[in-house]
């Protein structure tokens, strides 16, 4: 039988430090044990000086502060996933993502993380920067749909409160994406990669883009911004079945029915956010964002049915004092 289907179904990130070297000497953060090595890089880092070349200081530590920072100011059971860069998630989407997040457990179907769960419970309200969206799916976003590229961070309640939407009996997922006001001022990302499908035999398409600015003006502040993402995946599943063993002959117990599933099928998704903020004073800050995306999924699902008790007669042979 062949089924044709098809249907549309973070505290701020850390920003790069920019430093103009105007000394002889960068000490380095961790401890330099050769002192040919310092007066190399000391030499390098006079040369940059003299030539007004700018250092830029990245690193990932920022992120880790900022994430246990959000910890020990809650009252809840917290955990957060801070974006250490932009668009620097190596998952696809963001369900992928809470799947490094110690009690938390995400089911994957047809080749990618779709369902979360938290402590093996499926009650959990999705919030989208803080705010309840609603779906064709219910009070909730399938987090599925949000590519990881949009994120600024990811807080997971564990425990209730009651400033929290109420329906979350698992817990609360609250989804927060990047703000023009989030950077200093024009910044531009874009990434990408292919994925490689062993059992599809396809290379699959990641990429996604951000831009955003900010500009002072008479009236205050005023920023944009804009990401657009688009993944495609193609995938092949395979699965087998069988029914309970119940008696089919002397001595004899087995399976009535079994067989094997084959899910070939295409994926895509197109997301993109847009995000204006306006800051007339020190003391007002007025904002409106949105998000849209688009899933297609076509696929197929061919089955191969075995009933091995069939037939005019059976001949077994079992081994003695077994069934």
């Amino acid at each position: 039988m062949k089924r044709n289907v098809s249907g549309p179904d973070m505290a701020k990130p850390y920003r790069p430090l920019v430093l103009k070297v105007s000394v002889a000497a960068l000490a380095s953060a961790g401890m330099l044990t050769c002192a040919s090595v310092w007066a190399q890089e000391t030499k390098a880092v006079a040369a940059a000086a003299d030539e007004g070349v700018v250092v830029v200081v990245t690193g990932v530590r920022k992120s880790a502060e900022s994430a246990l920072q959000i910890k020990r100011n809650s009252d809840q059971v917290i955990d957060t996933i801070v974006a250490d860069d932009i668009g620097k998630f190596p998952d696809t989407n963001v369900a992928e993502t809470l799947a490094r997040v110690s009690g938390i457990q995400v089911r994957r179907d047809a080749g990618e993380a779709n369902s979360v769960l938290i402590r093996g419970l499926p009650g959990i309200a999705t919030l989208l920067n803080g705010r309840e969206m609603y779906t064709t799916n219910g009070r909730y976003v399938n987090l599925a749909d949000i590519p990881s590229t949009m994120l600024q961070r990811v807080d997971v309640y564990k425990s209730q409160s009651a400033d929290l939407v109420e329906g979350g009996i698992a817990g609360v997922v609250d989804v927060r994406t990047n703000r023009p006001f989030d950077f200093k001022g024009y910044t531009f990302s874009a990434n990408g990669h292919l994925e490689n499908s062993d059992k599809s035999k396809s290379n699959d398409p990641n990429v996604g883009m951000m831009v955003s600015n900010r500009w002072k003006t008479a009236y205050g502040e005023f920023g944009a911004l804009f990401g657009l993402s688009y993944v495609e995946n193609k995938y092949q599943e395979e699965r087998a079945f069988n029914t309970n063993p119940t008696a089919q002959g002397p001595n004899l117990t087995g399976p009535f029915v079994m067989g094997i599933e084959a899910i070939p099928g295409n994926r895509r998704r197109l997301a993109e956010n847009v995000a204006v903020q306006w800051r007339p004073n020190a003391d007002v800050e007025l904002y409106a964002e949105g998000i849209s995306t688009r899933y297609k999924n076509t696929f197929e699902t061919d089955f191969f049915v075995g009933l091995p008790w069939l037939g005019n007669s059976v001949t077994t042979t079992t081994i003695l004092g077994t069934n």
